[in-house]
Formats: C-alpha cells, sequence, structure tokens
C-alpha cells in the first residue's frame, strides 16, 4: 500500500510527467498507459510552463480546480474562458488578465 503525502489537483502536463517518470521504472499497467498516451495528446504546454502558469495564475487568486482547467483547456476567448468558471461569473478585467498570460505561453509554445 502507497501512503497518501499529498493531495492536489494536477494538470495534464503533470500528469504526464509523472507517469515517464514511472514509466522510466519499469512497465505501466493498462491504466497508467492509456491515460499517459492522453496527457501526452493533449497536453497544451510543456510541464515546466504548466508549472509557471500555475503560479501566476495563482497569484490571481483564481482557485486550483479553475487554475487546472484553464491549463489544461487553455481558452482563447474570453467567452471560452467564461465556460471554465460556470456560474463564478469573475469581472472581465480579471478575465483578460489571464488571457494575456496565456497567450504569453501560447506564443512561447510555438517557437
Amino acid at each position: 500500500m502507497f501512503k497518501e503525502l499529498e493531495r492536489r489537483k494536477l494538470t495534464l502536463p503533470e500528469v504526464k510527467k509523472i507517469l515517464e517518470e514511472r514509466a522510466a521504472e519499469g512497465p505501466l499497467n493498462d491504466i497508467q498507459r492509456r491515460t499517459l498516451e492522453y496527457a501526452s495528446r493533449f497536453s497544451k504546454v510543456s510541464y515546466e510552463d504548466a508549472l509557471a502558469l500555475r503560479r501566476e495564475l495563482e497569484k490571481l487568486n483564481i482557485e486550483e480546480p479553475y487554475i487546472v482547467q484553464i491549463i489544461n483547456i487553455m481558452p482563447e476567448t474570453i467567452e471560452e474562458l467564461r465556460t471554465i468558471f460556470y456560474k463564478k461569473y469573475p469581472e472581465t478585467e480579471l478575465l483578460r488578465k489571464i488571457l494575456e498570460i496565456l497567450n504569453k505561453y501560447r506564443k512561447k509554445e510555438k517557437q
């Protein structure tokens, strides 16, 4: 049995990194392998960028579940961003700041 050390929500790039490290130790089981394939296919930023993005979004006092979804989806418009917040209606100015941050990392990935 494993002892739980910490519980937090993970972005797809974080999941990918954890499973890649686990794969280096030996074969993955079916669920781990499929999860790694999914995370590899749908991660939109690198592990390092995901961590940096998380820190920047935390500074805006955004709750962790929203941060994870923002990083996983990398929305491109305010309308897309609003769907992540569902019934939480953040101010448009906050949404613009989030998009500015995301755009900075989007440009970095395209280089």
